[in-house]
């Protein structure tokens, strides 16, 4: 009988590491059958009951990575202390699994927060666990996009590139080949390497190129590309395609992300409407869907929020900011904060909320500091731990010989001490510069060096709203260049560009310094000719198209014409800027339809054409 119990309890013992191996195993398989589950129907298996006995800590933790990804008012289970210790001593795995998700709820900041990243993923390389290794690498890649470090994001992306996760789709608890690309896309996207952000999405499509589903994903990323190169053509033709296909499949996945590139290509050709109707489509579409790549709801919600900020409709636009303040899929939704503070900037001048305004840039400026300690740490400080212990061991060397020697001391302390101000000096200017050149982006167009749209648009407003005096007058004029589109298609984008530049240049040097240019979108400039009345807003509209038309604008061999056409009202009371450009939209057209290189005129009455061919 003895012998009989001891046998037992021997096969007892040897059965259990598998027991719990087979219950880790099928807790694995059971996740990931349900994570693979369209939205609806991963409610309503959890809703159900899964397989996990939520009686144990193991189970609860299974429990929880499935509500996480699943959407509606699902709750899930606090673990405390003693059962996460438990956690800890019988499943490290599932341990370290757990701190990887819990350091996205944290509050902690998101250098300290990645600084915890990667020692977890350190941890989890010496436990020779790759998943969880890719898991906290992907975690640790989106906070670093959404503080625009993209080529840092790349270099710890290149690092798991070989041990990429099974070539499956999206699977959140890991960092599978496919997440990797299309990361990498955005990253060079982001980055404005165009040329290798479309290369690695044609690698998003080749990595399942057994899945028709990948493919479409492939294109998408494509047309996202094509909209960053401006070619609005082929990326709206791209993306109606995968919008066609996801329909046809009844993919509201596919349908989410296709419709968020279409919104995006129409946003950049400055078509708001059409724009804000393909996101909140895709924005219906992706709250169905929380677990895809790059979080698309966060995603579309940025978008609307600069259409919103476009169309000045401050109420949608805080709207929108305030959902993604508080959401936390925004940091790994590769949104750039610094993109964020920008338009929350926008919102505060829509509202002439200027103390809120300088608030959000000095935050701003704060922001690109951090980053650019960062940089530094990451390119610099690497590689002078030596030579500072050297310099170290120098500095003693000559203390101790020189330790007699009072003069000596005071000499190099008054050295110390000059060097210690040149640094400080030294800080100070690139501080100064740093703050200036934060004042710029804020203000210049990038590509064109005079004002941007906004804050054309805000000076602008802000004269016309300040016209109160007897025989005050203004002249307001949109310049449109004529068949710029012609241009690009013929010269390619990056001679219209350079062709863009040159004439800003040339507008800008030929007006006064109470004059307001900017840059209104396309090939359109907005002027306001301040104490100018009509015949004179005409001559200098005369002036400004010769002016262009006598530059050598050439691209090799052949000569290209450059012509604009011109609406221009004169503005002689306090005006509504709405109104005002408005009137100016609507002679511009007219001057279009009359044959081009035509000025349009008005008194906000009966409008005129001067005929300037």
């Amino acid at each position: 009988m003895f012998f009989r119990s001891l046998i037992v309890l021997i096969v007892t013992l040897c059965a259990m590491p598998d027991a719990y191996s087979s219950e880790q195993l099928t807790y694995e398989q059971e996740r990931t059958r349900v994570l693979s589950m369209d939205a609806e129907l991963r409610l309503q298996a959890v809703n159900e009951g899964l397989s996990f006995n939520t009686q144990t800590v193991l189970g609860k933790h299974f429990y929880n990575t499935v509500v996480m990804q699943t959407p509606g008012e699902l709750s899930h289970f606090t673990i405390p202390q003693g059962a996460l210790r438990t956690l800890r001593d019988t499943y490290p795995k599932y341990f370290l699994e757990h701190q990887i998700l819990s350091n996205g709820l944290s509050q902690r900041s998101v250098v300290s927060r990645m600084q915890q990243l990667d020692e977890l993923a350190d941890q989890a390389n010496t436990q020779q666990w790759p998943r969880l290794v890719r898991l906290a690498t992907k975690r640790h890649v989106a906070l670093l996009l959404s503080q625009g470090l993209y080529y840092r994001a790349i270099g710890r992306i290149r690092d798991v590139i070989p041990a990429g996760g099974e070539h499956t789709l999206s699977n959140p608890y890991d960092y599978s080949l496919d997440a990797i690309y299309h990361d990498l896309a955005m990253a060079y996207r982001n980055g404005g390497n165009l040329t290798q952000s479309l290369y690695y999405c044609n690698q998003l499509s080749q990595t399942l190129s057994f899945k028709a589903q990948s493919t479409a994903l492939g294109d998408v990323c494509r047309s996202r590309t094509l909209t960053a190169q401006g070619n609005y053509t082929a990326a709206l033709k791209t993306a109606s395609e995968v919008l066609e296909f996801g329909r046809e499949q009844q993919s509201g996945m596919l349908m989410a992300v296709a419709n968020h590139a279409i919104a995006e290509a129409y946003f950049a050709m400055n078509n708001t409407a059409l724009a804000e109707q393909f996101a909140l489509s895709g924005l219906a579409g992706a709250e169905r869907y929380p677990t895809l790549t790059e979080v698309p709801g966060a995603q579309l919600q940025l978008l609307l929020l600069q259409i919103a900020v476009a169309k000045a409709d401050t109420d949608s636009a805080q709207r929108y900011l305030t959902q993604l303040r508080t959401s936390n899929k925004t940091p790994y939704a590769g949104i750039n904060a610094a993109m964020l503070l920008q338009l929350e900037a926008d919102i505060a001048l829509l509202n002439n909320d200027t103390d809120q305004a300088l608030t959000v840039y000095q935050q701003l400026q704060s922001q690109q500091r951090v980053v650019q300690d960062q940089q530094l740490q990451d390119t610099r400080v690497a590689g002078i731990d030596q030579p500072l212990q050297q310099q170290q061991n120098t500095l003693a060397r000559i203390k101790q010989r020189n330790d007699t020697s009072r003069s000596r001391n005071l000499t190099i302390l008054a050295m110390f001490t000059t060097t210690i101000s040149i640094v400080c000096g030294i800080a100070v200017y690139r501080l100064y510069r740093h703050k200036t050149t934060i004042e710029s982006f804020a203000r210049l167009d990038q590509l064109t060096s005079v004002e941007n749209r906004w804050f054309a648009m805000k000076a602008i407003s802000h004269r016309l709203s300040h016209m109160d005096r007897a025989n005050d007058k203004a002249c307001v004029a949109l310049l449109d260049i004529d068949r710029f589109k012609h241009i690009n298609d013929r010269f390619g984008y990056e001679t219209g560009d350079m062709l863009l530049a040159k004439i800003a240049k040339v507008l800008k040097y030929q007006l006064r310094r109470e004059d307001v240019i900017g840059r209104y979108g396309g090939g359109e400039f907005i002027l306001m000719l301040t104490g100018t009345a009509l015949q004179d807003g005409l001559r200098k509209v005369d002036e400004l198209r010769k002016a262009i038309e006598q530059q050598p604008m050439t691209d090799k061999d052949e000569d290209i014409a450059l012509r604009f056409s011109c609406g221009l009202v004169e503005v002689s009371n306090s005006a509504r800027f709405d109104d005002v450009i408005g009137v100016c939209d609507r002679l511009l057209t007219d001057a279009k339809k009359r044959g081009r290189n035509l000025t349009s005129y008005s008194e906000l009455g009966p409008s005129h054409t001067a005929d300037c061919a």
